[in-house]
Formats: C-alpha cells, structure tokens, sequence
C-alpha cells in the first residue's frame, strides 16, 4: 500500500506576518516590500498597549546592534516600557519621522511636544542617530544644542564621519565635543585619533 504524503514543500509558502518584528522591518524596507513610514509603523507597535509584542523582542538586540542602531536605539526603550506608561496609539511616534523627513525643524519640535516628556527625551536620541547617519547637520546640531544623552550607537557612527568627506557634521560634532557630555558608559573608552567626539581627551 502506498501511502499519500504531502510534500512539505508542496502548496504555497506562508504569508508574511502582517505586524512584523524589528528585524523583520528592518529587512523588508529596503528590499522596497514596505516604506520607511510602514518601518517605523512596525516599531512604534511595539510600544501601544494593544500593538505587537514578540517574546523575544528584548533578546535581538546584539543583532540588532550591528544591522540596525536606530532600530536597537529604538527598541532599548520600547522593550521594557513599563505598561503602565505605554500609549494608546503610535502615530504620534511616527509622526516626529514623518516631521524629520519633511526637513522642517519647527514640525519635528511641534511633534515632539506631542509626546510625554520621557518619551520625547528617548526620542530625541534615537532621531539624533538617524540625522548622524544622513549627515543632517541642521537637525543634528538643533538636537544636541536643545540636549541629548550620547548612546553607543550614536558614538559608533560618529566613528565613520570624515573630516572632508563630511566637513560640516564634523565641524558640528567637534565644537559639540568641546561641551559638557553625557555620556557615563564611555568613562572607561580610550581616545581615538582624529575622532570627533575625542571622550574628553
């Protein structure tokens, strides 16, 4: 007798998940499946009470570090989020994006004024990173002139911004270094040569 077994390749591949995880997001958006809006859409439903909650969102982060720091910026905060705090909607969350990529610095602070205080700090943060890596000296530097806690992400891209390649952000990061830090974690880090932000050398 022979027996009627299925391929396991056989019929069509599972659907995408429709509420992907922060790597998945990260993935898909340049591959062109989804925009930087639908991007940043997946992240902020980490956050909402009833958004998106994977159970291992706080264990990817070491990968996420390497392939994705705003995505890592972003989810240091979002993953442990207490509930008590967490909003009811992301779109206030994506709206400070949506305002960055319009360029109008008036817009980012309307929507940063949106949110609560502590979020908007932790914003700031993640959308100083995200102006480092495009080299948007003007929102950069209004973001570092209003304050910002310095994170490692942000210390790993300033690594690969150059003198001539990137003369204005580097001029920016240089007179900024010359400030008050916060930057605690880097207490112990040797001075690089030739570094922007030289950690108090």
């Amino acid at each position: 007798m022979t027996l009627d077994i299925p391929s396991r390749r056989a019929g069509p591949f599972p659907a995408r998940a429709p509420n992907p995880c922060y790597r998945q997001a990260y993935y898909r958006k340049p591959s062109g499946e989804i925009t930087e809006a639908d991007y940043f859409r997946a992240i902020f439903k980490h956050l909402v009470k009833d958004g998106v909650h994977h159970g291992a969102d706080w264990c990817i982060q070491n990968e996420l570090e390497d392939v994705d720091p705003l995505g890592f910026s972003l989810n240091c905060w979002i993953t442990y989020e207490d509930e008590n705090k967490k909003p009811e909607d992301s779109k206030p969350y994506e709206d400070v994006f949506a305002a960055y990529r319009k360029g109008n610095m008036n817009e980012i602070q309307a929507a940063l004024g949106r949110l609560s205080e502590g979020h908007a700090r932790h914003m700031c943060k993640s959308l100083a990173l995200l102006a480092l890596q495009e080299r948007n000296a003007e929102v950069l530097g209004r973001l570092l002139d209003d304050g910002i806690e310095i994170e490692e992400p942000f210390e790993d891209e300033v690594r690969r911004v150059q003198r001539k390649l990137h003369p204005q952000t580097y001029g920016l990061l240089v007179e900024y270094a010359a400030k008050e830090l916060k930057r605690p974690w880097a207490a112990t880090k040797r001075p690089r040569q030739e570094h922007p932000l030289d950690w108090g050398k």
